[in-house]
């Protein structure tokens, strides 16, 4: 499965197919506050809220290098990240 640029690893798929299997409630019009609590929960206990929250902020998506504008390699990792957590620890 590709993400973007980055295609997502089998651990990477390991790692979301445990984060969506902890979450037991989808979301509706009347169950926000449950389903908010979930999602909380699993992002702090894999250590993902730091994306969300702030906590780890994107880089610039794309830099200049002489004349031209092109990808940000920090980015490239920082996006990669959300995927294994590399970054931002």
């Amino acid at each position: 499965m590709a993400f973007g640029s980055i295609s997502l690893s089998s651990q990477s798929m390991f790692q979301w197919n445990a984060f969506s299997s902890l979450v037991s409630v989808k979301l509706d019009s009347s169950n926000y506050l449950l389903w908010r609590s979930q999602i909380e929960s699993v992002m702090f206990s894999q250590d993902l809220i730091k994306f969300v929250d702030g906590s780890c902020p994107a880089p610039k998506q794309f830099i200049e290098e002489g004349a031209n504008n092109v990808v940000n390699p920090e980015f490239i990792v920082w996006k990669g990240a959300e995927l294994d957590q590399g970054y931002c620890r």
